[in-house]
């Protein structure tokens, strides 16, 4: 496994952002945001710290909301290296 050293520059900022989408049961779309900042800050000198995005992503569906699988679609990209790792949940309103 490559060492995250060798894709930080010499300031060792880390600059990650986030995306995500709420799409409703009939498959529109309810919610969509890209390029929110989730991370970009100094890291420590080792490579062995873990980091936690600030981003908290809460859904609490009303009662008139639609009945049936709602799905969550999110990504998080580090803007450094180029690298995008996608997420998916998912939910069902009864």
């Amino acid at each position: 496994m490559e060492r995250l050293a060798a894709y930080l520059e010499s300031d060792r900022i880390a600059s990650v952002q986030c995306e995500f989408k709420v799409v409703l049961p009939d498959g529109t779309v309810s919610l969509e945001k890209t390029g929110v900042e989730c991370y970009q800050s100094r890291l420590a000198e080792t490579d062995e710290n873990k980091y936690v995005p600030g981003l908290i992503f809460r859904l609490v569906p009303d009662t008139n909301d639609p009945k049936g699988e709602w799905k969550i679609r999110a990504s998080i990209t580090d803007l450094r290296r180029g690298v995008k790792v996608p997420l998916k949940a998912s939910f069902v309103v009864k």
